[in-house]
């Protein structure tokens, strides 16, 4: 069993690995968030935090449902049915915009909680500016996780490498010259040419049009395979809907996320009722802390 098993951890870690990559890729967008909002006001940071914790249970409700395909997709490659494997995708992109539209509505819904919670004025104002903007980039996000589902299963995970990478260099300069204006191109020598601060929503604004272009980039990725691939039978939809399936397997896993993100945003509405500091000090731990688990992630 030994030279199997051998060959088993190999092909585990040639895909595990670059994933990881990816995971900690993400997690990285938000530490330059985090410390680029931290040497701006104590509110902005505190109120990203904030946000981020009434948004975030809400997203992995849906990026749980999504990641049904996680399962399924691998099935079909494995079992040899390229046209299941086409059918899947499109089920599951269509699934992200069915469930990413409501959840966004919902997320819109919750600035409220902030104020019968007694959270801080000053981080329930930035809290709230900061959810608005970032609310764009949430359908992409669920997209995203349909398309890497599709990629990872057929062993493609150096467009998912690439799109964080890029994602990274756009959002850590997006973020500087959004949040801190001309004040980040007199920085580095450019001159001004009257971008005003715009501060906490500067950096929701660059976080949204980040994940719109990760999302692009393996969207392009996927599309280039897809073309590659033999198509036999014409339209894909060959055997039963796997919506169904979807939800199934997918709204458990984003029932725990849900449950096991929304223990995080209660500490962070509980540090919002302490004030600026207690709370901004919150979100730099949890920026921290995230990368200790995403490599198993």
């Amino acid at each position: 069993m030994r030279p199997g098993l051998t060959g088993e951890l190999r092909a585990l870690v040639a895909l595990a690995v670059p994933l990881a990559v990816g995971q900690l890729g993400m997690q990285l967008m938000g530490l330059v968030d985090t410390a680029m909002l931290g040497r701006f006001t104590k509110a902005a940071l505190a109120g990203s935090g904030v946000a981020n914790g009434l948004m975030l249970p809400i997203a992995v409700l849906g990026m749980g449902i999504v990641m049904g395909l996680d399962t399924l997709i691998p099935q079909a490659v494995g079992a040899g049915n390229p046209a299941r494997v086409r059918l899947l995708l499109a089920r599951g992109l269509r699934v992200a915009i069915v469930v990413g539209v409501p959840l966004s509505a919902i997320a819109a819904l919750t600035p409220p909680i902030l104020h019968l919670a007694r959270v801080d004025p000053d981080i329930t104002a930035a809290a709230t500016i900061y959810l608005y903007w970032r609310l764009p980039g949430m359908i992409p996000m669920l997209l995203f996780a349909a398309l890497r589902s599709y990629l990872q299963a057929h062993h493609i995970t150096r467009p998912i490498v690439i799109a964080v990478i890029a994602g990274n260099v756009v959002n850590a300069i997006a973020d500087a010259i959004l949040i801190y204006g001309d004040g980040a191109l007199s920085a580095v020598g450019l001159p001004a040419i009257g971008l005003p601060a715009f501060g906490v929503a500067g950096a929701a604004i660059a976080s949204s049009c980040t994940m719109i272009l990760a999302c692009a980039i393996i969207a392009l990725a996927v599309r280039a395979h897809l073309r590659a691939q033999p198509r036999t039978g014409g339209l894909p939809e060959t055997g039963p809907d796997p919506t169904a399936d979807i939800f199934r397997l997918g709204v458990p896993v984003g029932l725990q996320l849900a449950a096991e993100v929304g223990l995080f945003a209660l500490t962070g509405i509980l540090a919002g009722r302490l004030g600026k500091v207690p709370a901004a000090a919150h979100q730099v731990s949890l920026s921290l802390v995230s990368f200790t688990f995403s490599v198993a992630v």
